[in-house]
C-alpha cells in the first residue's frame, strides 16, 4: 500500500471484517469424528486404496499414543494443514 501497490481505500475495506477460524483443538473438542475426517482427507490426497480402513487404523494409532488422542494441543486450524507443504 506505500509502494503505491494497493488502494488505500480498499485496504482498510478488507481490514473491517475479521474471520476467525477455530483452532484444530477446538474443532475436534466440538467434533470427536472429526479427526477421522480430518484423516480421511489427507488419505485421499495420498490417492491410497482402502481409504478406510487405513484412516480406522490411523485414527486408534493417534488415539493410543501417549502425547497424541484426545489430550493432544492440535496447533492451527483445518485451513492452515490444508496449506502446510506437501498437503497439495
Amino acid at each position: 500500500m506505500h509502494a503505491g501497490h494497493f488502494r488505500e481505500d480498499l485496504y482498510y475495506r478488507l481490514c473491517g471484517d475479521l474471520i476467525t477460524t477455530p483452532s484444530l483443538t477446538e474443532q475436534l473438542n466440538g467434533c470427536p469424528e472429526g479427526l477421522a475426517d480430518l484423516l480421511r482427507l489427507i488419505i485421499k490426497r495420498l490417492n491410497v486404496e482402502e481409504e478406510d480402513e487405513l484412516t480406522a487404523e490411523n485414527k486408534d494409532w493417534i488415539e493410543k499414543s501417549p502425547g497424541l488422542g484426545p489430550a493432544y494441543a492440535w496447533p492451527g486450524s483445518f485451513r492452515e494443514l490444508n496449506s502446510a507443504p506437501g498437503m497439495c
